[in-house]
């Protein structure tokens, strides 16, 4: 898990949503899978730059965001005990608390992904 793309491909996985496609957006430098949520719709969902995707992911997973000084971490304890979490130091970030929250639970949510069949 290197890039953006593998950790919100598992990030999803672990979600259970499906993504039909993937754009790059050039802009921003960010992938965003599209996903149908119905006929008339398409959504597209990234979590490492929409807080409200990433809110809503944290929530379903039950990761527990945890600050501390100088870093933020997101674990989450699955029903068979096994453990996945991430850390995230804001320094990484430009110091930007929120960026390195979001980064954490998504890498979170990608190893809880990894760990499915």
């Amino acid at each position: 898990m290197t890039n953006e793309r593998d950790l919100l491909e598992l990030a999803a996985k672990a979600c259970g949503i499906p993504i039909y496609e993937w754009r790059y957006n050039g802009l921003d430098e960010s992938w965003h899978g599209a996903r149908a949520d119905s006929e008339e719709a398409t959504i597209y969902w990234n979590p490492t730059r929409d807080p409200g995707d990433c809110k809503r992911m944290e929530a379903q997973l039950g990761i527990d965001t945890r600050w501390h000084d100088m870093y933020v971490d997101a674990v989450c304890w699955a029903d068979q005990g096994d453990y996945a979490g991430k850390f995230e130091e804001y320094a990484n970030h430009n110091g930007d608390k929120l960026k390195a929250s979001m980064m954490a639970i998504v890498r979170a949510a990608a190893e809880i992904g990894k760990a499915m069949p």
